[in-house]
């Protein structure tokens, strides 16, 4: 394996199959899809809508990719970003991406069905470099968005009182921008302000049921369970090949919500993965790598692709090759190293180049000291208070009078005085 860059392959060994989940906002729905419809080499590709991407959302799924039967892949990749790139829905801003926006990487479970060594292996691992490929998995200085370790009520408590307003602004800023009236755009206003409270207080529920995340951390919980037992309880035999009951403390691996994703080669799903699952017939054959910003950049994604298919790989020879990299592996599992120390052996452990080394060590420096990580449980040492749970009233108070008072500056004249757009509108990035 070597990185290489454009549409150049990176000889991912061959039992190495992906497929990608890209989260996009301020996207023309339709205009995307005729798009990639008009191009043959783009079947399989598909773009549906997402609702929990707020501004125009979509999500945009690859089909599964493989180096060597789809030697063409990642320039067809590249080709998906350019076309959603050139359609946005509101033409005063770029397609963009922020904190909503995941980018998740699916991998092909064979080997790892057909031998449970190697889920052994792959979990082993995850639990010891956890910290690390949270802060490796991503483009440098771009720290994981935080709703990926934590959700905030008050996320959702602002778009519930700021809705309307902040469609309202949207609006003036765009019609001063096209030389027009704000008038005809009211109806459009009042129904996109709508839907932001009712967003707003979805968003607001789930934060109080998924406390931690939509790819928070597991690494604690595996060094737990590994120091007394084995992770899997049990090898079932169904009828779409062999699954695995993981411990019972380790149930979230089957799961929407941690940062590796295996539910569907388990049987731990709950009653709510249960439900998500309803009226779904297709059975994906994969693990997810949940721990992705998504990005419109094609180096991004395929750094990212990377770093997933070199820490499959380890835990592949760990199960089928044991004896491969016994002395990498023993000086990586070594206690008592710094922070740095450990990432070093880490990437010693995953990439032969030393090029390669230096891309993730770079995204590793740039972010490991992001208040992200310091607060977030399961990063540190200690375990600290749930600031997103334990906000105060106080909190929405100040929000509101701030908001009072910009409010009062936006009146002033017609431009709005001393108001800034970051305070108030709630999903208006891709600005010029």
């Amino acid at each position: 394996m070597k990185y290489k860059s454009g549409q150049n392959l990176m000889d991912l060994p061959n039992y190495i199959k992906f497929g990608c989940e890209i989260e996009l906002q301020n996207v023309d729905f339709n205009k995307l899809n005729s798009l990639v419809e008009q191009f043959p080499e783009l079947q399989g590709w598909k773009i549906t809508k997402d609702l929990s991407v707020t501004d125009n959302g979509i999500e945009i799924i690859s089909p599964p990719i493989s180096e060597k039967t789809n030697p063409e892949g990642y320039k067809n990749f590249g080709k998906v970003l350019e076309l959603a790139k050139s359609c946005p829905q509101d033409k005063n801003r770029r397609v963009y991406v922020n904190e909503q926006c995941g980018g998740h990487i699916h991998l092909d479970a064979t080997m790892m069905k057909k031998n449970p060594e190697m889920m052994e292996a792959f979990l082993r691992l995850w639990a010891e470099s956890e910290v690390l490929m949270y802060k490796m998995c991503n483009a440098k200085n771009d720290p994981i968005r935080e709703s990926a370790v934590k959700l905030s009520p008050v996320d959702g408590i602002k778009r519930m009182l700021l809705g309307e307003f902040s469609e309202l602004i949207k609006a003036v800023d765009s019609a001063e921008l096209e030389g027009t009236s704000v008038i005809p755009k009211i109806p459009k206003v009042i129904i996109e302000g709508k839907k932001k409270k009712i967003t707003g207080f979805l968003l607001a529920i789930e934060s109080l049921k998924i406390r931690n995340g939509y790819a928070h951390p597991i690494g604690k919980k595996l060094q737990r369970t590994g120091k007394n037992k084995d992770f899997i309880n049990k090898e079932i035999l169904t009828k779409e090949g062999t699954k695995y009951k993981f411990n019972r403390s380790l149930r979230e691996l089957a799961s929407h919500q941690v940062g590796i994703n295996l539910q569907h080669i388990s049987t731990n799903r709950g009653v709510y993965e249960k439900i998500v699952r309803l009226g779904k017939s297709k059975n994906l054959n994969t693990y997810e790598f949940r721990i992705h910003n998504s990005s419109l950049d094609l180096e991004t994604w395929k750094q990212n692709i990377m770093l997933d298919s070199a820490f499959s790989k380890v835990a592949y020879e760990m199960a089928y090759e044991p004896d491969k990299n016994n002395k990498k592996l023993s000086h990586f599992f070594e206690k008592d190293l710094t922070e740095e120390e450990k990432a070093n052996r880490f990437l010693e452990l995953l990439f032969d180049s030393e090029e390669d080394r230096v891309i993730y060590r770079e995204r590793w420096q740039s972010v490991k000291d992001e208040p992200v990580f310091k607060k977030t449980r399961g990063f540190s040492k200690t375990i600290l208070k749930r600031t997103a749970q334990n906000t105060k009233s106080q909190v929405i108070k100040s929000t509101m009078k701030k908001l009072s008072g910009q409010v009062k500056e936006f009146l002033k004249d017609d431009r709005g005085g001393s108001f800034s757009l970051e305070d108030f509108v709630i999903d208006y990035g891709g600005r010029e």
